[in-house]
């Protein structure tokens, strides 16, 4: 909708109905108009907030493909003991593919029994 749309829109005739009718019932009822002012202010208020959500959440999910594209880093010795990042570096790595090689630790192996229609098989 470009400027002349709006222009002939806000002065059609049916806004001056709209308008007058508008004034009659608030004339009727004194307490229509602050109903109707906060009915509009809440409906802006969560088309402002909604906005706002999906904006975040298109960053988020930018940061996360960002992460996701960084190449893969493999830890080495030391670092599978003390890992490269901390506190000040987390934001570098967040989401960024991690390869840990070592040797298995079986006694801390949990088995988890497989169950078909309930029963334990």
């Amino acid at each position: 909708m470009n400027f002349r749309e709006f222009i002939f829109l806000t002065r059609a005739p049916g806004r001056k109905l709209l308008l007058g009718r508008l004034k009659d019932i608030s004339v009727q009822n004194p307490l229509i108009k602050p109903i109707m002012y906060s009915t509009g202010l809440i409906f802006l208020f969560n088309g402002i907030s909604a906005h706002l959500k999906i904006k975040n959440a298109v960053k988020e999910v930018q940061r996360r493909k960002e992460g996701l594209e960084k190449p893969l880093y493999e830890l080495k010795d030391e670092e599978r003991v003390n890992f490269p990042w901390n506190s000040e570096n987390i934001n570098e790595w967040y989401y960024r593919p991690v390869k840990i090689t070592g040797r298995l630790a079986h006694y801390k192996r949990i088995m988890i029994p497989t169950t078909v229609n309930g029963d334990l098989t």
